[in-house]
């Protein structure tokens, strides 16, 4: 069982996830939907209810929703987050007839694809546990020039492409990191990058880079428990994540929603590696098969 920090830290976005699903509710079909079904999902998995408040009644509506959308708008979405609520919605037995004939789509492509791409570990992961798609990877490691500079001295995308050799490398910590020459070097680029991301107060990243160093085993050293605390307390009383007051304000003179396009996917991305670096043995990734019947 988790901590009480960290119950109380999914709790609190659970709780505001479950608002949030109401407003969602009353909306069309969109990717903010599905973002916080899967925030809700992960609060359940990694709580151990046996159902989310909220989350059925959100899947109930995206299943609604699902019978009359178009196929743009399913194919504009995040393809790993389409095969997630997809995986969810099985679970749940909600029919989602038009989000399956596109999961058959890219099932088609996976199996026809003859090569290994890292950037489609996790939905490959997915398939195979829809019982759609063999897992048709290589090994792979992560690895990178003798100095690592490439990383230290790069952009986002830098940072991204060592997330994702890292996420292929140990299949989003279902599995150990292989072992490499470079797995020091890729522990301490992780931990200085981490370390830069909250520095900048760039949430998103410094997320993104804490389940990272989940998979590769780090969550006990002092460093990443200090970067786990920090992330714990950018949370609001309400529950959602960022201390983004001027952004926030900015959204909404632009006609924009600040819950919708700032803070849900941050919550989200939050509650995700909160759950997988804190939780021993948790990984959004490690899937138990789905039905097959609905």
């Amino acid at each position: 069982m988790p901590n009480a920090d960290i119950v109380e830290a999914l709790l609190g976005a659970q709780r505001w996830l479950r608002g949030l699903s109401i407003v969602l509710r009353q909306r069309e079909f969109s990717e903010r939907s599905l973002q916080c079904l899967l925030g809700l999902s992960i609060c359940e998995r990694a709580l151990d209810l046996t159902q989310s408040e909220g989350l059925h009644e959100l899947a109930s509506v995206i299943s609604h929703q699902l019978a009359s959308v178009r196929e743009t708008d399913i194919s504009s979405c995040d393809s790993k987050l389409l095969l997630l609520v997809y995986y969810i919605m099985r679970k749940h037995r909600f029919p989602a007839h038009a989000l399956e004939e596109y999961v058959e789509k890219i099932a088609d492509a996976f199996r026809q694809c003859e090569g290994a791409y890292e950037d489609y570990v996790g939905e490959a992961i997915i398939l195979s546990h829809l019982g759609l798609s063999e897992y048709p990877y290589r090994e792979v490691c992560p690895a990178m020039h003798a100095s690592g500079l490439e990383f230290l001295y790069g952009d986002l995308e830098a940072t991204r492409a060592l997330y994702n050799r890292l996420c292929a490398a140990t299949r989003f910590g279902i599995r150990e990191c292989p072992p490499v020459p470079q797995r020091r070097l890729v522990a301490y680029m992780t931990k200085v990058l981490l370390m830069d991301a909250l520095n900048n107060y760039d949430l998103a990243t410094g997320a993104m880079l804490l389940r990272v160093a989940a998979y590769l085993g780090l969550a006990r050293e002092r460093v990443i428990e200090d970067a786990q605390s920090f992330l714990q307390l950018q949370q609001h009383s309400d529950g959602r994540f960022g201390l983004y007051d001027a952004k926030a304000e900015e959204l909404r003179q632009a006609g924009l929603d600040p819950d919708l396009d700032l803070y849900l996917p941050l919550t989200v991305s939050c509650v995700w590696a909160l759950a997988e670096i804190a939780i021993p043995g948790f990984r959004v990734f490690l899937l138990s098969p789905a039905c097959t019947e609905i």
